[in-house]
């Protein structure tokens, strides 16, 4: 075999070995995301409605709403990580019986299920402002945080579908916001 034949067949193995050696790199430090654990993001949404501090709390008819859209959950050595985006709401009777809105919020949430008991240990939502895209980027993996950014919000057509069935019994399910009455 040539010199340069022989060369090129070295050159060409070293270029084989890195670009294998940084496939195995990309892989393993890609995040495992589990199919089996969907019923964790049904216990995150409760874990927040259980917390529920809402100032109309004690209002007539008051109900608190979630919806969310989860976008996977993977696991490390010490916790299971549910990504989601939460949408909740609250809702009250006034006194001529209308629907009205109380406080929520829609955000990302990054919960901490505890491996053994599938319990929430803790959670973490982005940071305001200037801080917003550099904290998403912190808290989710890359895939994620790049769908998360993208977002232009979330459809809340379900959770009104479910407040006018929830509040059926009413003669007038026309939610009113603000001042309105």
């Amino acid at each position: 075999m040539t010199k340069p034949k022989k060369s090129l067949l070295i050159f060409g193995g070293i270029i084989l070995a890195i670009v294998a050696i940084a496939l195995v790199w990309f892989g393993l430090s890609q995040p495992k995301y589990l199919t089996d654990s969907d019923f964790l993001y049904d216990t995150a949404v409760q874990y927040l409605l259980d917390q529920d501090n809402s100032p109309e709390k004690n209002n007539k008819g008051y109900h608190r709403f979630a919806d969310y859209q989860g976008y996977g959950i993977t696991e490390d050595s010490e916790y299971k990580y549910a990504y989601m985006w939460i949408f909740d709401e609250s809702f009250y009777i006034n006194d001529k019986d209308h629907i009205k809105v109380g406080t929520g919020g829609s955000m990302p949430y990054k919960f901490f299920f505890d491996k053994n008991t599938n319990a929430v240990a803790k959670y973490e939502t982005p940071q305001d402002g200037t801080s917003y895209t550099t904290s998403i980027k912190k808290m989710f993996p890359s895939k994620i945080a790049t769908e998360i950014l993208k977002s232009s919000g979330f459809d809340d057509t379900k959770l009104m579908t479910e407040v006018k069935e929830y509040y059926n019994y009413l003669p007038d399910t026309e939610i009113r916001y603000g001042l309105e009455e």
